[in-house]
């Protein structure tokens, strides 16, 4: 008589392989995540990952190559996740101003910090690959947002509008990174509004003395 295991892309108790695959692939990542917050990367291992989820080895190796490609995979659903929550935001707060964007930043990765948390972790290969593109998607899309701010004070120095996206990028992952692991003793709307004040005053110092903004 056939089994799971015997036979293990036909449907199995009226479940699709596809859907069984895709759900053991949602509990080996629970699982890591779970190992990351109770005990830091070195946990993290394939022995360890499939124990906690309750899964036979070979399943991990169904679903993921190594060990980082795993962590490759936990960061993509926290980066979903992050983009939904922020989408859903926006939705109820359209951005007006710089202080409501900031607000909704601050909101989507504090409100869930393992994002910040993996990113900031000890030096690991892979997190540090993913964590240096999303640096540059970060800066790509501030630019514009620092350019418009700049134009209300002169014209923007471009090479100087790159040189503040990856200064305010880092600067502020480290900074929410360490607000959300309390090491920041204040208010979240404090947080807010300290990063607006910060932005705009870069942004005026992003104006070339002497020639008129972009109307």
């Amino acid at each position: 008589m056939s089994t799971d295991e015997d036979t293990p892309r036909q449907a199995y108790a009226g479940v699709p392989f596809a859907d069984r695959k895709n759900a053991r692939r949602e509990r080996l990542l629970d699982a890591a995540l779970n190992l990351l917050d109770a005990e830091g990367f070195a946990a993290v291992t394939v022995r360890r990952v499939c124990k906690e989820a309750g899964l036979n080895n070979r399943y991990f190796y169904e679903n993921f190559t190594d060990g980082e490609a795993l962590l490759d995979a936990l960061v993509d659903r926290l980066e979903q996740e992050l983009a939904l929550n922020t989408a859903a935001m926006m939705a109820t707060k359209p951005i007006a101003a710089v202080d409501q964007a900031i607000e909704i930043l601050v909101a989507a990765f504090v409100d869930d910090p393992r994002l910040l948390r993996i990113l900031h972790s000890p030096a690991d290969p892979t997190i540090a690959r993913r964590r240096n593109e999303l640096l540059l998607r970060s800066v790509a899309a501030v630019r514009p947002y620092l350019e418009v701010a700049a134009a209300e004070f002169g014209n923007p120095d471009q090479r100087m509008v790159e040189t503040a996206g990856y200064m305010l990028i880092g600067g502020w992952s480290d900074t929410l990174w360490a607000y959300a692991e309390g090491k920041l003793g204040i208010e979240r709307a404090e947080l807010v509004e300290q990063l607006a004040r910060m932005f705009s005053g870069i942004a005026r110092t992003l104006a070339i003395p002497g020639e008129p903004g972009i109307d």
